[in-house]
């Protein structure tokens, strides 16, 4: 019996299906593939300048000519993070509708802050733009680049919220769905994580500025360990969202599928 629980997942079975799997399916792999790339834009060139920093050696224009690629990836995957919001957050499904609640305005709107942040990062660090924003918002370049991450992860944060009721409700109709469970406290641990990197990045800007070289580099430390933080627990997050997508796209077999009652055979029926 417990075999049986095991491959079948029969409390599952018993609440109703969604309405549109496979869309639900390719929003949650757009969401973890697009977080994987914003956290791969974001972190490898700014740890590589901490990196270089710790070493003693001057930032060279290859790791400023990365910041403009790892911002337009960080765009590209904020975008199609948002997208897989969006495709989740649709109400044309009365069942999730019913138990999701606000989870897809929050989606929506944290992803929007996403995009939003990760846009004018991108756009503050091309020529064209980065001297009007600085003029504008009265910031240099990394006063608007930490605005802008800023931005990113709140918006990020909000829609961990939406995320969090979101993996709950499709984790039940998973089959094994204590994974949704992992995934979403690996989603709760991102966010602890994009905010460790973003104060100890930004300390490690300032304190050396003050005179505090010691406390500038272990912040710099920081920002790199939870960088690496960010990046593998991304990838973690975007291995349960494939299986619970996958799980979600082909559920178990029903009961009646697998076990066939023994009984007196009917007449004319052969024996099973």
């Amino acid at each position: 019996m417990r075999s049986l629980v095991e491959t079948l997942d029969m409390p599952s079975q018993e609440l109703a299906r969604p309405l549109h799997p496979v869309r639900i399916a390719r929003g949650i792999q757009a969401m973890a593939v697009g977080g994987l790339l914003w956290a791969i834009g974001t972190t490898a060139p700014m740890s590589g300048r901490i990196a270089a920093e710790i070493l003693g050696r001057t930032v060279s224009d290859a790791i400023t000519g990365a910041d403009q690629w790892g911002a337009f990836v960080a765009l590209f995957g904020a975008s199609l993070g948002c997208t897989g919001f969006i495709q989740l957050a649709r109400r044309d499904d009365p069942v999730l509708d019913c138990e999701t609640g606000r989870a897809g305005r929050w989606m929506v709107f944290g992803g929007s802050m996403w995009v939003i942040g990760s846009l004018a990062h991108f756009l503050g660090l091309t020529p064209a733009f980065g001297a009007w924003f600085g003029v504008a918002l009265g910031m240099t370049a990394p006063g608007i680049g930490f605005s802008c991450l800023a931005v990113q992860i709140a918006g990020g944060s909000f829609a961990v919220i939406g995320v969090r009721r979101m993996f709950v409700v499709l984790g039940q109709r998973c089959r094994r769905y204590r994974a949704a469970a992992h995934a979403q406290q690996s989603a709760e641990a991102l966010a602890v994580a994009a905010a460790i990197f973003l104060v100890s990045s930004l300390l490690a800007r300032i304190l050396p500025r003050m005179g505090y070289e010691f406390a500038g580099l272990a912040a710099s430390v920081i920002a790199i360990v939870s960088g690496g933080v960010l990046l593998m627990g991304m990838l973690y997050l975007l291995f349960n969202c494939w299986w619970i997508a996958r799980a979600i796209v082909a559920p178990p077999p029903a009961l009646e599928d697998v076990v066939h009652v023994v009984r007196s055979n009917a007449e004319g029926e052969s024996s099973n």
